[in-house]
């Protein structure tokens, strides 16, 4: 009982709860300075406290809200449970504790490998050894939005509540990678969405981001979030909004927003086949562009020289992609330019071919105003 009395004495400072209990669960002891714990009865977080890979008493977890840590010490019959409230003070100074308990809601060996489960398990890993937690030091690295946004839905996605609160993450540019501090950026999503995702008024937590050309900067907005702002989140203008501002470069020009929907309405079988990814659709039409530029200037020599093998094969070869530009007007046309030209009917052809000309001549140009900005 030596243990216990001085227990007693420091649990007299009112912010700490002690809980001694058999490996199954059932009290034997509780100093009831938070809420009282009938002895006798199965403590319901003992489930809990078995996930926490105990190493020494300096073990904690964060425990949601009510801003407890839980500190274990495994004994050979019991396990002792220290609950510690940490003063309002200290609440905004405790960011990675906050992280462990996001991290525990992931369960790893079930998802399938992906590149976002591989930047979340990067991004744990190396979050431990950074003191500083958000990274200020930490060298700039690659890495692409859409990973981050999958990061999110998997961690705050839970299968077992199709009714849970819905994470929306919108881009309102595409580029091949952003280089900057994607721990900052992931922490401070995680941290501030965790925080909203408690918010029963906020549905769904609606994120946003855009890239200032001008200032190199990625800005990042949570919608009508403006009564959650902080010292790392802003409100904007309208105060009805939040958002922060992180240095980024971009590899790969970022794409103007009207033309990333413009090439989602446009072009339907491009994004379906790509994943809805806007940045590949773009790289899809420059390849159709030079290619297209090339044969129809081969079809141009082809038929002042009057090649009919040419003018045989290059119709043929085209026609594919007109199809991938839902364009099947103009790949009907160069079936019957084919016809034509097997058939060695140069009026016939010539006519197709002014025809073909002035409509493909069109479509290229409007391709060339999907060129990345």
């Amino acid at each position: 009982m030596g243990k216990r009395t001085q227990l007693e004495k420091t649990y007299l400072r009112q912010n700490v709860q002690f809980i001694f209990c058999e490996l199954n669960g059932k009290i034997t002891y509780s100093s009831d300075t938070f809420f009282e714990i009938p002895r006798g009865e199965l403590w319901s977080e003992t489930a809990l406290v078995s996930k926490i890979p105990l190493v020494n008493s300096a073990d904690l977890q964060y425990i949601g809200e009510d801003m407890y840590f839980i500190r274990v010490e495994t004994q050979a019959d019991q396990i002792l449970v220290k609950l510690e409230k940490i003063p309002s003070s200290q609440k905004a100074i405790d960011p990675k504790s906050k992280i462990f308990h996001i991290q525990e809601r992931i369960n790893f060996l079930n998802l399938p490998a992906s590149s976002a489960k591989n930047l979340l398990s990067n991004y744990f890993e190396e979050i431990y050894s950074d003191d500083e937690l958000l990274g200020t030091n930490v060298p700039h690295i690659p890495f692409k939005l859409e990973h981050i946004a999958e990061a999110l839905r998997i961690v705050f996605h839970d299968p077992l509540a199709p009714q849970s609160k819905n994470i929306q993450f919108q881009l309102g540019f595409t580029a091949k990678f952003l280089v900057g501090n994607r721990n900052r950026l992931l922490t401070e999503l995680l941290l501030k969405c965790n925080e909203l995702y408690l918010k029963d008024s906020l549905d769904p937590i609606v994120v946003v981001c855009n890239f200032d050309t001008e200032e190199d900067d990625l800005q990042v907005i949570i919608k009508n979030a403006g009564h959650y702002a902080d010292a790392s989140w802003q409100q904007t203008v309208n105060d009805l909004d939040i958002f922060i501002t992180l240095p980024c470069v971009v590899i790969g020009s970022p794409i103007a927003p009207d033309l990333v929907h413009s090439v989602e309405d446009d072009f339907p079988y491009l994004c379906d086949i790509t994943g809805g990814d806007p940045d590949m659709v773009i790289d899809i039409l420059q390849t159709i562009i030079d290619t297209l530029d090339a044969d129809i200037d081969l079809l141009a020599k082809a038929h002042q020289k009057r090649n009919w093998k040419d003018l045989e094969r290059l119709p043929h070869k085209m026609k594919p992609n007109f199809k991938s530009l839902e364009r099947d007007d103009l790949s009907k046309q160069l079936q019957k330019m084919e016809e034509f030209a097997i058939a060695r009917n140069m009026k016939a052809f010539d006519q197709a071919l002014d025809v073909f000309l002035e409509e493909a001549t069109a479509v290229t140009t409007k391709l060339r105003s999907y060129k990345k900005a």
